[in-house]
């Protein structure tokens, strides 16, 4: 499957960019993507993670849904479990 451009998210890919920048110089941060659903946000965070990935950085992956909305910080709570469970494997489902 061929892949197709990215476009019109330049601002956001700066401010997700940077944000790895200054966890790499040892400033850490939590991003989170959100909002209505088919706006890109899971395209989004694959740009992110490849760009990341490609220079030697760790991905952590968390969903959370409408569903699970009550769960205070549930995907996050998820996305640390499976990351422990994976023991810090690159190329395990979380992207660790």
């Amino acid at each position: 499957m061929a892949a197709t451009a990215f476009v019109g998210r330049a601002q956001v890919l700066g401010h997700l960019g940077q944000a790895l920048a200054d966890a790499a110089a040892g400033t850490g941060c939590v991003a989170l993507v959100y909002g209505e659903a088919g706006i890109g946000k899971t395209r989004l965070c694959q740009q992110v993670q490849e760009e990341h990935r490609r220079r030697g950085g760790q991905v952590l992956l968390g969903r959370g849904s409408p569903e699970e909305s009550a769960i205070a910080y549930g995907a996050v709570a998820d996305t640390l479990r499976f990351a422990r469970r994976a023991g810090g494997r690159r190329g395990s489902p979380a992207g660790v």
